[in-house]
């Protein structure tokens, strides 16, 4: 079985925009610079000593556009790049042990969505925690609360579980290839 993700449009909305962000600024940084081109050739068309200069002043065009494309793409990639981090944040948080931890975004920022489900697993997660706690609690009273423990944990996958999956050719694999 292949590693290689066969659809690559995951998150179509997110990768349109990413896409659309990245061809318009390059498309309207080449443009101003081949009008800048046009003009500057056209201000100095009688001067020869322009048209040797020429390569020269379409190389700096080319410089400014590419620090233009830069800065954009620093932008959008901000909308990007925080919210990774405030998700492994987040996450890392959750890994300790804090089933507290809220995921915000800033508006605006991509992965809404993934925000979205991390603070609904962290609920659903803090809540079975709870149960988990109200079962070990009944536990240290009275015996019958043991099958409603064992109902509460078989919930989970244990490392057990999924050896005994490996075994039989069902792992799970979650996240990006």
């Amino acid at each position: 079985m292949s590693d290689a993700r066969s659809i690559i449009m995951i998150k179509r909305e997110f990768q349109h925009n990413l896409m659309l962000q990245t061809v318009l600024s390059t498309f309207i940084t080449l443009n101003v610079i081949i009008l800048l081109g046009f003009y500057v050739s056209d201000f100095f068309a009688d001067d020869d000593s322009m048209v040797d200069k020429f390569p020269l002043v379409l190389a700096v065009l080319e410089v400014i556009g590419v620090t233009v494309v830069y800065f954009v793409s620093q932008r959008i990639s901000f909308h990007i790049a925080g919210p990774v981090y405030a998700i492994e944040r987040t996450l890392r948080s959750i890994q300790e042990g804090n089933l507290m931890v809220t995921l915000r975004l800033r508006p605006g920022d991509s992965f809404m969505d993934a925000a979205d489900t991390v603070n609904d697993t962290t609920t659903v997660l803090r809540e079975r925690m709870i149960e988990i706690k109200a079962a070990a609690d009944v536990l240290r009273g009275d015996a019958p609360g043991v099958a409603h423990l064992k109902e509460l944990l078989d919930f989970y996958t244990t490392e057990e579980e999924e050896k005994a999956d490996d075994a039989a050719g069902g792992a799970t694999t979650v996240g990006s290839d």
